[in-house]
C-alpha cells in the first residue's frame, strides 16, 4: 500500500524525465552518521519493482543530497550501489524530499537519455513536493500507529490493574477468616497436644509403658498430624495473603503518597510478579 501510494509522483517524473529507473526513500529523523535508507517503493520504464525494501545503509549521492539539500547530479557515475543496482548508470540524479525544515527522504533517477539539466531539474519541483507530502503523510501515520498501540498497551495494563485491584480485593476478604481459623485450628490442635502429654505424664508412673501407649496410640499420632496439617494450612493461607498483597501493589489500587520505601522488598514484588 506504501509502494502504491508513492507510485504516482514516481512514474510521473519518469515519463517527464524519460528516466529508466527511479525510487523513493525515506530517511529516519537524527543524525546521518549511521542513518539508513528504507526504499519505500521503486519503478523500471513501465514495469513495478517490488515496493518496501529492508533498510540500507545511505549511499553516497543520497547522504549528499541530504547533507546540501540540493538535487545532486552525476554523469557516469558507475555503480553507487544501493537502489542503483543491476548496471552501470549512465547519469543519475538524488533530490532531497524537503518537508517544513527537515528531509524526511530522497528521490533518485537513473538513465535520462539527455540527462538531467537545471531546467529539467527546475521541472520536478512540484513532483518532488507531492513525493514529500506523501513521504511526510506516510510517516506521520506510522507515528500515529505507534502511539496508537502504545495507548492501547497502555490501557491494557491500566485494565489488568484494575482487574488486579478487583480480584485481590474479593480474595481478600474470605482468605481473612479462612486465615483466623486456621490459626485458631493451629492453637487448638497444639492445645489438645500439649493436654495428651501432660495426661501422659500424669498416668505413666500407674501403669505400664506397654497400656499407656495403647491407651494413647489412638490420639497422639492424630493430634501431631493435625498440628502439623494446621500449620501447613496455615503457612499456605499466608502466602497467598502475600501474593493478594503484591497484587494490590501491582494495581496501584490505593492511593498515593510519599514516604520511605523499601527498595529491596518492592525488587522481590516485581520478581515475585
Amino acid at each position: 500500500a506504501i509502494a502504491a501510494t508513492l507510485l504516482d509522483p514516481l512514474d510521473g517524473l519518469l515519463k517527464l524525465t524519460g528516466s529508466r529507473f527511479g525510487f523513493v526513500g525515506a530517511v529516519a529523523p537524527g543524525p546521518l552518521e549511521g542513518a539508513e535508507l528504507s526504499v519505500l517503493s521503486m519503478l523500471e520504464r513501465d514495469r513495478t519493482l517490488p515496493g518496501t525494501f529492508p533498510p540500507c545503509a545511505l549511499d553516497d549521492l543520497s547522504e549528499r543530497a541530504v547533507r546540501s539539500r540540493q538535487t545532486v547530479v552525476v554523469s557516469s557515475p558507475g555503480a553507487p550501489g544501493g537502489v542503483f543496482g543491476r548496471r552501470e548508470p549512465e547519469s543519475a540524479l538524488v533530490a532531497p524530499l524537503v518537508v517544513g525544515d527537515r528531509v524526511v527522504g530522497v528521490l533518485g533517477l537513473a538513465d535520462a537519455p539527455a540527462g538531467y539539466s537545471d531546467s529539467v531539474i527546475g521541472s520536478l519541483a512540484p513532483l518532488l513536493s507531492a513525493a514529500a507530502d506523501v513521504l511526510a503523510a506516510i510517516e506521520e501515520r506510522r507515528r500515529q500507529t505507534r502511539v496508537e498501540m502504545q495507548l492501547a498497551h497502555a490501557e491494557r495494563l491500566a485494565s489488568i490493574g484494575t482487574l488486579a485491584a478487583g480480584v485481590a480485593h474479593e480474595v481478600n476478604n474470605p482468605l481473612a477468616y479462612v486465615l483466623l481459623n486456621v490459626e485458631a485450628a493451629v492453637r487448638d490442635a497444639r492445645r489438645i497436644g500439649e493436654r495428651v502429654a501432660a495426661l501422659k505424664a500424669v498416668l505413666s508412673p500407674r501403669i505400664g509403658a506397654d497400656e499407656l501407649d495403647a491407651l494413647f496410640a489412638d490420639l497422639s499420632e492424630p493430634a501431631e498430624r493435625l498440628a502439623r496439617y494446621c500449620s501447613d494450612a496455615n503457612e499456605g493461607a499466608e502466602r497467598v495473603q502475600r501474593i493478594v498483597r503484591d497484587l494490590m501493589a501491582f494495581s496501584r489500587f490505593e492511593s498515593e503518597e510519599n514516604r520511605l520505601v523499601d527498595i529491596n522488598a518492592t525488587v522481590e514484588i516485581a520478581l515475585k510478579m
